[in-house]
């Protein structure tokens, strides 16, 4: 019979705890706050800028294959000139490739080395709204599908970060 009230009173007890253990939920649009960010504006125009040379670089490259290859088709060449020609094109088709590989290598790592630092500091931002309102999640509203029971933590870290 003890047994069964020792039972009876944990199975009371555990659950009543568990109750009273509440989560703190919260939520912010990182994109939204990221957009409305100077630093972010500023670093986007500069991979602009960045990206802007590259597409410079790669049309160049392609209008020179083009004049190349419109001059192989409307000029008189002997096989020999052709034959080169041929090897010019595929050379600079080449050359064309590599540059557009690394336009895509080099703005990946110009990407991170521009916006890792605004990154991390929208991060430690809400780290520290989390611990100064006790909040257990902080989740991306943009991918939030439902939220009964939380709250917009976006103006807390707007003013962390001295956007507000």
């Amino acid at each position: 019979m003890k047994f069964l009230k020792t039972l009876l009173l944990i199975a009371l007890v555990i659950p009543a705890s568990l109750m009273a253990q509440t989560h703190k939920f919260g939520h912010i649009n990182t994109n939204e706050l990221l957009s409305k960010m100077p630093k972010v504006v500023e670093a986007q125009k500069q991979l602009d800028t960045y990206k802007k040379e590259y597409e410079d670089q790669i049309k160049e490259l392609q209008s020179e294959f083009e004049k190349k290859y419109q001059e192989m088709q409307a000029g008189k060449m002997t096989d020999a000139q052709k034959s080169n020609r041929e090897k010019e094109l595929q050379q600079l088709q080449q050359r064309i490739y590599s540059v557009q590989q690394d336009a895509r290598d080099n703005m990946e790592k110009k990407q991170e080395e521009i916006m890792g630092p605004i990154i991390t500091k929208v991060k430690d931002a809400i780290k520290a709204v989390a611990k100064e309102g006790k909040y257990n999640y902080i989740f991306e509203a943009a991918t939030l599908l439902y939220a009964d029971e939380s709250e917009d933590v976006s103006g807390a870290v707007k003013k962390k970060l001295g956007l507000l």
